[in-house]
């Protein structure tokens, strides 16, 4: 998923109208085939171009910045935003903006406010603000739920599960649980963070615990971190040596959201406890919060 813009696309468009165009020839060659077939080609390279546009014109149109409300909420409530320069949040400011732009969040029995779209787009653009090739895809419809839910979604009284990613399915979002996350900002629990990280796990397919955008190279430092720590846990590691939640150790997978919990949270305590760990989530994330960033 390359982030791109209008440039980008045209320049795009052109090599598939050229693609297509000589792939048109060879088929105009081939007396088999049907009167039409030169045609398809060409045909699939311009829909494929007015796809790559339509996002870029989109966001031409609709300019830089969200809503007065969206960015009053990102001002009070993202500690993330709270920690940037004036640039740096000027281009979060537009990446929370497009997130926006692009997906669709609907409230189960909950108005979506200006409030909760923010802190929505805010949880994933947290994760994706140092991967400048990102681009969060509309796949998705995001919902938000009033409480706490059990495994037949009934919500309320009896319910435990906080938010949930399928292969296929929503994301969703227990609204009390997204905004205590941005409400505390260091404890170690966001589910906004937590269930977007999912997404990054599910983007190859398989939820597995190894983020799919992760360099070759680095597969298998990270196969190899996730093994000593369950390693670690198995063999009786004391509660207070432990840098992540009894939860990460479900499986593979949620070992990785639990970790980027921390790493955005409290990056210090998970630099000085799993030193290793951080390294890898700071070379996946493109970027390592400092000591400073867990007050």
């Amino acid at each position: 998923m390359q982030r791109f813009n209008v440039k980008d696309a045209i320049a795009q468009g052109l090599i598939a109208s050229v693609v297509g165009g000589g792939l048109a020839l060879l088929v105009g060659f081939n007396p088999a085939l049907p009167a039409w077939a030169p045609a398809l080609p060409a045909a699939l390279g311009l829909a494929w171009f007015g796809l790559r546009m339509r996002r870029s014109l989109r966001r031409l149109r609709a300019g830089d910045e969200p809503s007065a409300a969206v960015r009053s909420c990102l001002e009070e409530q993202v500690h993330f935003y709270q920690r940037l320069d004036e640039a740096e949040r000027a281009r979060f400011r537009r990446e929370v903006h497009w997130f926006l732009l692009d997906q669709h969040i609907e409230g189960v029995n909950v108005e979506v406010t200006d409030e909760l779209r923010a802190l929505v787009a805010a949880s994933a653009v947290v994760l994706s603000f140092g991967l400048p090739w990102y681009e969060w895809e509309a796949t998705r419809d995001i919902l938000l739920y009033p409480s706490a839910y059990d495994e037949t979604y009934n919500q309320g009284k009896g319910g435990t599960r906080l938010g949930q990613v399928s292969r296929q399915g929503p994301v969703i979002l227990s609204v009390p649980a997204l905004k205590a996350g941005f409400a505390k900002g260091n404890d170690g629990h966001n589910v906004g963070f937590h269930e977007f990280a999912h997404v990054l796990d599910f983007d190859d397919g398989e939820i597995d615990g190894v983020p799919a955008h992760l360099s070759w190279p680095s597969n298998r430092p990270w196969v190899d971190q996730m093994a000593a720590h369950f390693a670690r846990r198995k063999g009786g590691q004391r509660r207070r040596e432990q840098v992540l939640r009894d939860y990460a150790f479900t499986n593979e997978a949620e070992f990785f959201a639990c970790a980027t919990e921390v790493f955005f949270e409290q990056p210090a305590l998970l630099a000085r406890r799993a030193p290793q760990l951080y390294d890898l989530l700071s070379e996946f994330y493109g970027r390592a919060p400092s000591p400073e960033e867990a007050r």
